[in-house]
C-alpha cells in the first residue's frame, strides 16, 4: 500500500505561504528585508533535505538581484554581479529545462524540446547557452533576464502553492502558470518564432542525416541492423 505522506523540507503549506509571501508580497513591492528573510528560511529548508527545482532557481535569482541592488552606488565589482547571475540563470534553465531521460528520441532529447514541454520560453535556453559556450551577455539582459525569471517561476510555480497538490514539483502548475502569463500578456520573452525556426531546423538536420544512411545503390552505409539469418565471417571479410 502506498504511503499518504509526502517528505518537504517545510513542516506545513502555511509556512511555504509564508515565505511566499515574503518573496512576492500581494499588497506592496517586495522589500529587501523581507526577501532576505525568505532566503534564510529556503537555506534552513535546503539543510533538512532537497528543495524542488522552483524553490531553488528563485533562492538563486532573487539572491543575485538583491546582491545587485546592495551594491549600487558603491564599488562593486562588475564581475561579481555578472556571475552571480549567470550562476543563477544556468542553473534555472538547466534544473528546468534538462532532458529527463537519455532513452527519448533524439528530437525530444533537447533542453529547447523539455522547455517547449513546460512552457519555458525558449529565449532562456538561448540565454543559457551563450552563458555557457559563448560570451557573457551585457549586464542589461542578464539584470532583465532574472527579473523575467523569478516572474515566470511566480506565475508557474509559487501561485500554485495553494492547491492541494502544489506541494510535489511536478512542473503542472508552471505550464499552466505559463498560460496564464500569455493570456495576460506578462511574457514579454516570446519564443514563439524561435521554437518555429529551431522546429524546422530540427527537421532539416534529421532528414540530411536519413539520407547520409542511404548509398548509391539505396542500400544502408555504416552501421545497421542486420537482416535475415546471421552467419559468421572471417575477420576482415565483408
Amino acid at each position: 500500500m502506498a504511503s499518504a505522506y509526502e517528505i518537504t523540507p517545510w513542516r506545513t503549506p502555511h509556512e511555504l505561504r509564508s515565505v511566499r509571501a515574503q518573496l512576492f508580497p500581494p499588497f506592496h513591492a517586495p522589500l529587501p528585508a523581507e526577501r532576505r528573510a525568505a532566503l534564510d528560511h529556503i537555506r534552513a529548508w535546503r539543510a533538512r533535505g532537497r528543495l524542488p527545482p522552483a524553490i531553488e532557481a528563485t533562492a538563486l535569482l532573487v539572491d543575485a538581484i538583491l546582491h545587485d541592488e546592495a551594491g549600487a552606488g558603491r564599488e562593486v565589482s562588475v564581475w561579481t554581479v555578472e556571475k552571480n547571475y549567470c550562476t543563477a540563470l544556468t542553473r534555472f534553465v538547466t534544473t528546468h529545462a534538462d532532458p529527463p531521460s537519455r532513452f527519448l528520441p533524439s528530437s525530444q532529447r533537447t533542453m529547447f524540446a523539455t522547455a517547449r514541454n513546460i512552457g519555458l520560453p525558449a529565449a532562456f535556453v538561448d540565454l543559457r547557452h551563450e552563458i555557457t559556450h559563448g560570451s557573457v551577455p551585457p549586464l542589461g539582459v542578464l539584470r532583465a533576464s532574472a527579473r523575467e525569471a523569478v516572474a515566470w517561476l511566480e506565475r508557474g510555480w509559487w501561485r500554485g502553492v495553494d492547491s492541494e497538490d502544489a506541494d510535489s514539483d511536478d512542473g503542472e502548475g508552471e505550464e499552466e502558470g505559463e498560460k496564464d502569463g500569455e493570456q495576460e500578456g506578462e511574457n514579454v520573452m516570446d519564443g514563439d518564432d524561435e521554437w518555429r525556426k529551431w522546429c524546422e531546423e530540427d527537421e532539416r538536420r534529421e532528414k540530411e542525416e536519413e539520407n547520409d544512411h542511404e548509398d548509391e545503390d539505396g542500400k544502408e552505409g555504416g552501421w545497421y541492423k542486420p537482416r535475415g539469418v546471421w552467419r559468421p565471417r572471417p575477420i576482415g571479410v565483408l
